[in-house]
């Protein structure tokens, strides 16, 4: 993972240098993600581990507002390293999460703490209420500034995926897949992702056992005896 996140941002470092090269009718921009983009928040899913809280209830969970008010998670390796040179380029960062919008305050001091760049509050664009989605922060941004790259852990931090299938998350995955690796940089995310609420059909009311056998079912399994690949079920 921490391999990953150094390949992901050195080689933009360089793309990013390229497309500075030409010639912009609006200032040049890049939004990122937050969560597993720039901040490692693995001591807090290893919380969630060891006393059992399933996704997607440590979202809700009292300790996700604890960790966050603790205002010292790490950056992921090789985030800072590209920002400040995006900064020294005179690049505008927007930092655009889903955390909620009473959540502001407390991640500047975290990015501060990690001294990333362009940690103030008009480049904090977070989640409100009502909202589903990122694509239309990104359209707001878009009308004023020239955004050259998107960096993600997660398909919604590129594109509209909200209640796709899995089926229809592949197809938008094709179409645009020419933009992944040089406008979409996407992270490894070990943990969680909106695959999971798609793979369940975004049936929010079933509970952990039931969700686990509705993903059991999405598994495409190999089968020695018939020398075939299947369902699970």
């Amino acid at each position: 993972m921490k391999a990953l996140y150094l390949q992901g941002y050195n080689a933009t470092t360089e793309r990013l240098s390229m497309d500075l090269k030409q010639p912009h009718a609006k200032k040049p921009a890049i939004i990122l993600d937050l969560d597993e983009t720039v901040l490692d928040n693995s001591p807090f899913w290893a919380y969630t581990m060891l006393h059992n809280i399933p996704l997607p209830q440590a979202w809700y969970n009292k300790a996700w507002s604890e960790w966050v008010n603790y205002e010292k998670a790490q950056a992921v390796p090789g985030a800072k390293k590209f920002l400040d040179y995006a900064n020294s380029r005179g690049v505008e960062i927007f930092y655009v999460s889903d955390r909620s919008e009473s959540q502001i305050a407390a991640t500047i001091k975290t990015l501060k703490y990690n001294k990333i760049p362009q940690a103030i509050p008009s480049h904090m664009l977070f989640r409100q209420k009502g909202m589903h989605g990122k694509t239309g922060r990104f359209a707001e941004l878009e009308k004023k500034y020239n955004v050259l790259m998107y960096f993600g852990d997660n398909l919604g931090d590129f594109l509209p995926i909200f209640h796709l299938s899995l089926a229809q998350r592949d197809t938008l995955v094709q179409k645009y897949a020419a933009d992944f690796g040089t406008r979409f940089i996407i992270f490894p995310n070990p943990i969680y992702g909106s695959w999971e609420n798609a793979a369940y059909h975004y049936q929010y009311k079933l509970n952990y056992s039931q969700r686990q056998e509705q993903l059991l079912k999405e598994l495409k399994v190999f089968n020695p005896q018939k020398m075939s690949v299947s369902p699970a079920a």
